[in-house]
């Protein structure tokens, strides 16, 4: 083996000082001139780079071609906004039945990952409620971990949406359900409802709930359960970027947030803004009504005025929040979301301060899966349809699910609709 290769288990500190000292010698000159805005890993063992589209992707194509590599990951022509941390080989475990669900959540790792983190004060233990580890099942495997709004097009090219446009489009055409609405965070759940893409990524409380989304659809195909301790995942954001934490009391700083935080309030801002001036312009509107903690927001709102850097990169993490569940089928499907922050532009970028870009749950924090806070679970295609018949058996499909009537009516045919007699005929 050569001198400069890696024999022993590397700590995530080696693992990045290697990468970049590869990728500043090797590559950096050549990637951001072709490449940037491109994801690359670097195996610190051999210093093959990877490019790919999205991080994610970089990851598990390192992974399948060296399973026992160490790689560094970093984005052509940013100074990454995550810790890159260094990237080992997991096997994720499996679930081909209900029991192997039930045993993933008995299991003793999964329950000290699980347990609430040790560092709050005794006196804020009462609020153990909601505890925090949600669920969301993706019914293809390869589906990206990101919200609508931030997806890459399958082809992996990257797809852009107007989301401001959208956003205030669908304020003034559905203006008779803002009786519900107090504010922009609730009308991106309003919007979700409907099926339009947004910045929130839909979570479960419910296990079950989600496991039915990763076997409901493409049979064919291998599903993905992501499990996601967010209280842990608030806290790495914050410590990742605390600058915003300072303003705010003790008590608004920890845990889960609500729809009246000013953290959740800033990044549904950002949904109807183009640039920073109309972001400033927007959140200038907040009152007592707005936001709690508001006698800590003028502070805020004047470091966003100086063009604070380490304000804005404060908001491009993704964050856990517990919504106003406004209708019947959030209620059922005991809905919860991450918010996530920054701004997608089109590739020719027009105008001066624009927000910065997003950063997605794969892309910061220690490792892959599973993380610090975000662990995945395969569920095969081979057993997607066994699931499938012992969650309904348990009450969990689409009629349980979705209350509304086309849904009603759509769970009835799939009760009663059969081919006897086209084999009949056949």
């Amino acid at each position: 083996m050569p001198d400069d290769q890696i024999n022993i288990t590397p700590s995530t500190q080696e693992i990045t000082a290697r990468g970049e000292t590869i990728y500043e010698q090797r590559y950096r000159a050549e990637f951001e001139k072709t490449l940037r805005g491109k994801y690359v890993v670097i195996n610190v063992a051999n210093g093959e780079a990877i490019v790919a589209d999205t991080a994610q992707d970089a990851v598990r194509t390192g992974l399948e071609k060296y399973p026992d590599g160490f790689f560094h990951l970093m984005r052509v022509g940013h100074r990454a906004p995550f810790e890159a941390g260094g990237y080992t080989n997991k096997q994720y475990p499996a679930i081909n039945s209900l029991q192997d669900a039930i045993g993933h959540l008995d299991d003793s790792e999964f329950k000290k990952w699980a347990e609430l983190d040790k560092t709050y004060p005794d006196e804020w233990q009462e609020y153990r409620e909601p505890f925090g580890i949600w669920f969301r099942g993706q019914a293809d495997a390869n589906w990206q971990l990101a919200p609508g709004i931030f997806r890459s097009k399958s082809s992996g090219s990257p797809s852009y949406i107007d989301e401001t446009s959208m956003t205030n489009h669908f304020m003034l055409r559905a203006a008779g359900f803002g009786e519900k609405c107090r504010n922009t965070f609730d009308w991106l759940c309003l919007m979700r409802h409907f099926t339009l893409p947004t910045r929130l990524l839909d979570w479960s409380e419910n296990f079950l709930v989600a496991l039915y989304f990763a076997v409901c659809e493409h049979k064919d195909k291998p599903g993905r359960l992501f499990i996601l301790n967010a209280r842990k995942l608030n806290l790495v954001a914050r410590r990742t970027y605390p600058a915003i934490e300072k303003y705010l009391p003790y008590r608004a700083t920890h845990g889960i947030l609500i729809p009246l935080s000013i953290e959740t309030a800033l990044r549904a801002e950002m949904s109807r803004s183009r640039s920073l001036e109309h972001f400033l312009s927007l959140i200038s509107s907040f009152d007592r009504n707005y936001v709690l903690s508001y006698e800590n927001f003028n502070e805020i709102k004047d470091s966003f005025k100086k063009n604070d850097g380490e304000m804005l990169k404060a908001l491009v993490t993704p964050l856990a929040v517990f919504p106003n569940r406004l209708d019947s089928r959030m209620v059922l499907q005991q809905s919860v979301f991450t918010i996530h922050g920054g701004k997608a532009y089109p590739s020719q970028k027009i105008g001066s301060q624009l927000l910065p870009e997003p950063v997605q749950l794969h892309e910061f924090g220690q490792g892959i899966c599973p993380t610090e806070f975000l662990r995945e679970v395969e569920v095969p295609a081979g057993s997607k349809h066994q699931i499938s018949k012992q969650l309904e058996y348990m009450g969990i499909h689409e009629g349980s699910l979705f209350p509304e009537l086309d849904h009603q009516a759509a769970y009835i045919r799939t009760k009663w609709e059969s081919d006897v007699g086209n084999a009949a005929s056949a």
